[in-house]
């Protein structure tokens, strides 16, 4: 029989929450957060007030880029950018894919990956705390 842990509706709360309360330390600019679990399906999901259309889209789609390739975005961006045949997410024909860094793999202690977390609504070099200090600051709460 084959089994997978799947992350728990707590897990995520416990997840989104420490990631929303990074990003509340930039108010200013606001974001949205999207954790799901091991199979790519959305566990929780918090928007803060004024965030744009695109920030409450892209988490997903940062989340589900982890899932399918078992690999944070910022190091998938490394690893495509670094591969000599200079591959990008088209090459993959799937517009959900990303290599926009805010996406970051929940692991279980073993090193499974049991879910992701995807973040939206910061610039990368501009703003104090950026998508991946947010993700970051959410997976390691698990």
């Amino acid at each position: 029989m084959y089994s997978k842990k799947l992350l728990s509706l707590e897990e995520g709360r416990r997840v989104g929450d420490a990631a929303l309360a990074k990003a509340m330390e930039n108010p200013e600019r606001p974001m949205a957060i999207a954790v799901v679990d091991a199979i790519g399906e959305l566990v929780y999901f918090v928007k803060m007030d004024g965030a744009p259309l695109l920030a409450t889209k892209m988490p997903l789609h940062k989340a589900y880029t982890v899932i399918n390739f078992s690999m944070d975005t910022a190091s998938l961006e490394k690893f495509l950018a670094d591969d000599p045949s200079r591959l990008d997410t088209s090459d993959f024909v799937d517009p959900r894919l990303t290599t926009i860094p805010g996406g970051v793999a929940l692991r279980a202690p073993d090193g499974t990956v049991i879910g992701a977390i995807g973040t939206s609504g910061r610039a990368p070099h501009v703003d104090k705390v950026s998508d991946l200090d947010v993700a970051l600051a959410g997976a390691k709460a698990l």
